[in-house]
């Protein structure tokens, strides 16, 4: 039932607009696997139904001096789409590999930017790319958490530039879309991870181990023993609470009504932010 309600919630509350910034949250978040049928989830950053890329999963049987099966994750990228990347090489075969951005990374036209049509022996432009026979593996982005790729895509004839934060998991055997936004005003740079002016939606660093949920109309944060700042945004960006916490506690929320709500523990040196649902 919970799930129901979440994916009804996700198509009235998916994108919305903050400040210049427009964000779309992938709700439920969205993992593909590697298969030999192909999986794939579209980025469309103005939801005007022409996507601007497609990221997918695949695996398929080459030759690279001897038969190999090369699997992983990449981009698609349509029309005049590019993404920050850059040529590597995998034994000694060409492939396009994304670079990975941490929050906070300009994304402008200082970049230097490819798009899938740059010839590379897996197609597309690579995310986590792995060739079974010697286990070799090309991208930044493997088990290294959650990061951005950074897009220079065209509305019309304008440019704009825009990130999707994905996660991609050990030897590229899965990978994890949570969501993208774009800067609306043509020209005009984004920062990974920005969705308003000073807000940041995810950042990496060691409060990964922090747990946040809610239940029984209470917040419940295990941070073990770090202090730091808490607070909560609804999903139109506005801040509802913030406070500052020392280790464990548990909030009451009874003033906040049902929905999905952003939570954010910063401690000085790293933030993590959290999709809860409020029942």
């Amino acid at each position: 039932m919970k799930k129901l309600i979440l994916l009804m919630l996700s198509m009235s509350i998916g994108q919305f607009v903050l400040s210049q910034i427009i964000y779309t949250d992938v709700t439920p978040d969205d993992t593909l696997v590697p298969d030999y049928v192909s999986d794939s989830h579209l980025i469309d950053f103005n939801g005007d139904l022409t996507p601007e890329l497609v990221i997918f999963s695949s695996k398929q049987d080459t030759v690279i001096t001897l038969p190999v099966t090369i699997s992983g994750l990449a981009i698609s990228t349509f029309g005049n789409t590019e993404i920050i990347a850059q040529i590597s090489t995998i034994g000694n075969e060409d492939v396009v590999i994304a670079d990975t951005l941490s929050h906070g990374y300009l994304i402008d036209g200082s970049s230097a930017y490819l798009s899938s049509a740059t010839p590379s022996v897996f197609p597309g432009v690579g995310l986590g790319i792995k060739i079974d026979i010697v286990s070799l593996t090309a991208g930044d982005f493997i088990d290294n958490g959650n990061l951005f790729f950074g897009v220079k895509f065209e509305l019309g004839t304008n440019i704009h530039y825009g990130w999707v934060q994905v996660k991609i998991a050990t030897d590229a055997s899965s990978g994890i879309i949570y969501d993208f936004a774009y800067q609306s005003i043509a020209d005009s740079s984004i920062l990974a991870g920005n969705v308003e002016d000073g807000f940041v939606s995810i950042s990496n660093g060691n409060s990964e181990e922090v747990v946040i949920y809610a239940a029984n109309k209470k917040l419940h944060v295990i941070t073990g023993k770090d202090s730091g700042s808490l607070v909560i945004h609804n999903l139109l960006g506005k801040q509802l609470i913030s406070t500052t916490i020392n280790g464990n506690i548990s909030l009451d929320i009874n003033d906040l009504s049902k929905g999905i709500y952003l939570v954010s523990f910063a401690n000085g040196t790293s933030t993590i932010t959290k999709k809860v649902y409020i029942e």
